[in-house]
């Protein structure tokens, strides 16, 4: 069953490599050729790209599994799990795995508000303008992996990895009863208000 994860991984980052390079190289001509008519919105297309691109080539290298078992949330990342695990690059790296993901959902919908903007309200997008869409859309970003950096602060306890692998009889060819990884507890925390 793991071959197919292996898989999906495989085609994820192949077409994705794929269609964001030529998404920027397409775009990258645009932009040299209504260099001074230019609005702004091949500057997200661009922009989203990139996000694309860096976020394929990272997903497919950091492959995280994640699991929720006896109360855990456990995330172990594949060649990070045994000798070159360490809890701080391994919090870092989910949370920009978080970051990647976060700021490729909202660059969508900067894509569609500077559609709206130029088609609709007939307003072009100056320089200020399109550097104010992307910080938001990275903003986005910063805003939901901040959050995931300060919940996975603790190593997971031996035995509860061992115990999960040999219930489930889980093992990749990166991960074993030897891994190690990172965790939080998987409760909710009860605000009171007064």
């Amino acid at each position: 069953m793991i071959w197919i994860k292996d898989l999906i991984d495989l085609l994820n980052f192949i077409f994705g490599v794929t269609f964001t390079s030529i998404a920027l190289k397409k775009s990258y001509k645009i932009l040299l050729k209504n260099e001074k008519n230019n609005n702004g919105y091949s500057h997200i297309i661009m922009g989203l790209s990139i996000f694309g691109l860096i976020s394929s080539i990272f997903q497919f290298i950091f492959k995280f599994h994640l699991i929720i078992y006896d109360g855990e949330i456990i995330i172990i990342i594949d060649f990070f799990d045994q000798i070159l695990f360490n809890r701080h690059t391994n919090r870092f790296i989910i949370s920009f795995y978080t970051f990647l993901c976060y700021s490729n959902i909202a660059f969508p919908t900067a894509i569609v508000f500077a559609s709206y903007t130029i088609m609709c309200r007939n307003i072009q997008l100056s320089k200020e303008k399109t550097i104010a869409i992307i910080f938001y859309v990275i903003l986005a970003g910063i805003v939901t992996c901040i959050p995931v950096y300060i919940m996975l602060d603790n190593e997971l306890p031996s035995y509860i990895w061992v115990k999960y692998v040999e219930l489930r009889n889980f093992q990749t060819l990166f991960v074993s009863k030897s891994s190690r990884a990172i965790s939080c507890k998987a409760v909710t925390y009860p605000f009171i208000l007064s």
